[in-house]
């Protein structure tokens, strides 16, 4: 985040005491408290450090030092808080600061520190959402550049736009060029992309940062791909799925061994209703049903980490797709091919769920029933366990532990009272009858001044009202969560 931002924002009121020197553009990497002589054992550079000055300000000569450890640590600027120990920055301080260049911020007692690190913290949250949504924006280009008539060179461009490098792609039959390689550059490609098939690593040449890497499966190409800084981890991520696709398109088969990232575009885009551009990348990587043959979406989840041949063994079955991690994965799969997938993922170790037949229009809904399935899944119990869309009865049936953990300790006032299974069976069976006392009454045998007694109870035991419509829902969902009803 910018520093000049931080400072303009008026929530917080924030005075920007000692500029940036020669008006430089400060970066706010992160935002760290403390009030200790030397915090540079804490520090990794780019933070805003946010002080009271507590026993810190002793000597001009040790404000001095102070502030020179802060800059030589890399810290981004000092926030100084003015209370409780002093009611404006030192004299001292703003010397040191101008003298050593490091911007200087003072915050006032109206301000928690906290409230400064939460817009830093909120600000680089919906940054990386930006660059998630940049990066699969920028996959989706590169898958539809790869279905061009010319895709070699169609992605070659469609890669050095969307990362500001130069690439080169360099084949037995002769090499593909984007952008302007430096001269020095061109020269030593051929020596970086001699390595043979292993060949891939990073350099620099002629301050260019350089990336080599030898394109998967069965491809005879290497990619080569450079610029002047080097790349974020979300413009890896494109370059990734760049590498699948190129090698898609330079392999003698077109089918590149590891297709996880060109995987998670094609899941992406069929999750989000471009049945177009799913469709035309799983032909191109061979992976369609039979004309006529429907989808269906697998999500597994599993106590331990896949093996590492998992991703081998699902994708040699015919019509499937897939990709994931550790411990989660997505498979779109022919309908012919459901039950080895589900079997490999089960021998795996890992709980399925998985949605009905899907033609491509349907598969967005289908994505929502296989994680709902697999809800109930990972409910049930330990083990392996397959569960279909015919088993998801509805909401109740795919509370998550960690729900089923809110609801106790929202009636844990009720549960831990001696009364507990007189007054719950009293509750449900008044929320059963929609709040009548009477039905209630009937129900249970007893006078409806005795139904009124126990249910006021149990909503001054967990300090709740009876008259609020959210209260009511919130207590049955709650006891249906910890403990269904043999009916629901």
């Amino acid at each position: 985040m910018q520093l000049q931002a931080l400072a303009d924002d008026a929530e917080l009121d924030l005075t920007l005491l000692v500029p940036p020197p020669d008006g430089e553009q400060v970066v706010v990497r992160w935002v760290h408290t403390s009030d200790i002589v030397d915090p540079r054992p804490w520090l990794e550079g780019g933070e805003l450090l946010l002080t009271t000055g507590a026993g810190l300000l002793a000597s001009p000569q040790g404000t001095s030092a102070y502030v020179r450890r802060l800059r030589d640590a890399g810290v981004a600027a000092l926030g100084f808080g003015v209370r409780p120990y002093h009611r404006e920055a030192p004299a001292a301080l703003r010397r040191a600061c101008a003298r050593w260049g490091l911007p200087l911020l003072e915050v006032p007692g109206s301000t928690p520190f906290i409230a400064v690190s939460r817009t830093v913290g909120r600000w680089w949250s919906e940054q990386q959402n930006r660059e998630l949504g940049e990066a699969i924006s920028a996959q989706r280009r590169l898958a539809r550049a790869a279905l061009h008539p010319s895709p070699l060179a169609a992605l070659v461009d469609r890669l050095a736009a969307e990362l500001g490098c130069w690439v080169v792609v360099r084949r037995p039959d002769g090499d593909t060029v984007a952008g302007r390689v430096p001269e020095e550059v061109r020269v030593r490609v051929a020596a970086l992309t001699d390595g043979g098939t292993g060949a891939t690593g990073s350099t620099e040449v002629a301050g260019e940062s350089v990336l080599v890497r030898r394109l998967p499966g069965g491809s005879d190409a290497t990619l080569v791909v450079g610029r002047s800084s080097r790349l974020s981890s979300m413009e890896r991520a494109v370059l990734l799925v760049a590498e699948d696709l190129l090698a898609v398109t330079t392999s003698d088969d077109r089918r590149p061994v590891d297709r996880d990232a060109v995987g998670e575009v094609v899941l992406r885009a069929f999750e989000d209703g471009d049945v177009d551009l799913g469709g035309q990348l799983a032909r191109a990587l061979g992976a369609s049903p039979r004309p006529g043959e429907p989808w269906r979406v697998v999500v597994a989840r599993g106590r331990h980490p896949a093996p590492s041949e998992l991703s081998t063994r699902l994708v040699r079955h015919r019509g499937v797709i897939a990709h994931g991690g550790p411990t989660t994965w997505t498979v779109l799969t022919a309908e012919g091919s459901l039950q080895p997938v589900l079997d490999e993922l089960v021998a795996a170790g890992w709980s399925c769920g998985h949605s009905g037949p899907a033609p491509d229009g349907r598969l967005p809904r289908a994505f929502v029933e296989a994680r709902a399935a697999l809800g109930v899944a990972t409910r049930t119990g330990p083990g392996a366990r397959v569960v279909g869309p015919g088993d998801v009865r509805g909401p109740l049936s795919t509370v998550t532990a960690e729900q089923t953990e809110a609801a106790r300790l929202h009636l844990e006032p009720l549960l831990a009272d001696p009364r507990a299974e007189l007054l719950v069976g009293t509750v449900r069976t008044w929320l059963d009858a929609h709040g009548h006392w009477d039905r209630a009454a009937q129900a249970l045998g007893v006078h409806r001044h005795t139904v009124k007694s126990r249910v006021g109870q149990v909503f001054e035991l967990l300090g709740i009202s009876p008259e609020s419509a959210r209260d009511r829902f919130e207590l049955w969902f709650a006891l249906q969560a910890v403990d269904p009803a043999p009916d629901g």
